[in-house]
């Protein structure tokens, strides 16, 4: 019996469920709300929804019919599987390292692909999010290594407001006109554990924000001495969509049958589909010495 859980609500209504089935695990869901800025979990009430993503001990016994043996393992954490639900399994004293981390990290990310799988039109992102004066987000997207955190470094630098720089909740609405738009939620940048050795627990990141896109671009290095946008062909803007949809799913899906992993492929394919119906293909071909927010300015 689910004794809390952690509701995370995505801007289009979705909930993503957390839930705790012992005393252990309470505190790493109490963890897991801090570090998102979010409310503390509460006892589940009548009207609460199935939660597919479950935290317990190691020495706890699992529900009866879920197999004993783990479908994931990685440092202080078993990943079980009975029917749709995943129930994480954690060690009592975690790894001393950024391996931490992956008790606070890896249950979210699964509710996300899960609400994925089911064709809720919410995915995990992999980009850096940039705030207008207006209140509207930017989104950029690319390769690891190719400059995001920079460029998300520079935004802040020339007096602009980021708000993560490596993951997001993606979630397709209603803006405030009624038009289909999409909203993005910031998630942890986790590196920073191993990175910068900051403890996991002190993270702090507000999921609570839904942000409306005004615009994502893919994000590239200027072969010029400019900064400018440029626009890109359609089959690399769909291409990096779909990377980006997929990045930070490559670990937990392999919890998914192989049927169920084609599936959530072709769902990430119709949030790219959607994507195209609202944003045309561009990039932000980026240079060091470019003034980030003039170019930025009218997108």
């Amino acid at each position: 019996m689910i004794l809390q859980e952690l509701p995370i609500i995505a801007a289009n209504g979705t909930v993503l469920r957390i839930g705790a089935l012992d005393e252990f695990s309470q505190p790493v869901l109490e963890t897991i709300a801090r570090i998102h800025e979010t409310a503390m979990p509460q006892p589940p009430s009548r009207e609460s929804g199935e939660c597919r993503v479950q935290l317990l001990s190691v020495k706890s016994a699992l529900p009866d019919g879920v197999s004993p043996e783990p479908v994931l393992t990685v440092p202080g954490v078993e990943i079980h599987r009975g029917g749709d639900t995943l129930y994480f399994r954690l060690a009592e004293v975690p790894p001393p390292t950024w391996e931490e981390s992956l008790r606070y990290r890896l249950p979210l990310l699964a509710a996300v692909m899960a609400a994925t799988l089911e064709g809720r039109q919410v995915v995990l992102f992999h980009g850096c999010l940039l705030l207008r004066d207006d209140g509207e987000g930017i989104v950029l997207t690319g390769e690891s290594e190719v400059g995001k955190s920079t460029t998300f470094r520079r935004w802040q630098t020339a007096g602009g407001r980021g708000l993560c720089d490596d993951l997001m909740i993606l979630s397709r609405g209603a803006g405030a006109d009624g038009r289909s738009c999409f909203y993005a939620q910031p998630l942890p940048t986790w590196s920073r554990c191993l990175r910068e050795g900051i403890a996991a627990k002190e993270l702090r990141y507000p999921v609570n924000e839904k942000i409306p896109i005004r615009r994502i671009l893919w994000l590239t290095r200027s072969a010029t001495e400019r900064e400018e946008l440029i626009p890109v062909t359609i089959q690399k803007w769909h291409g990096q969509l779909l990377a980006a949809c997929n990045q930070h799913m490559l670990f937990t899906q392999y919890a998914l049958t192989v049927e169920e992993r084609r599936q959530l492929v072709l769902e990430c394919w119709k949030i790219v589909d959607e994507i195209d119906t609202i944003y045309s293909p561009l990039a932000l071909a980026a240079h060091l010495q470019g003034n980030l927010r003039e170019t930025l300015k009218h997108v």
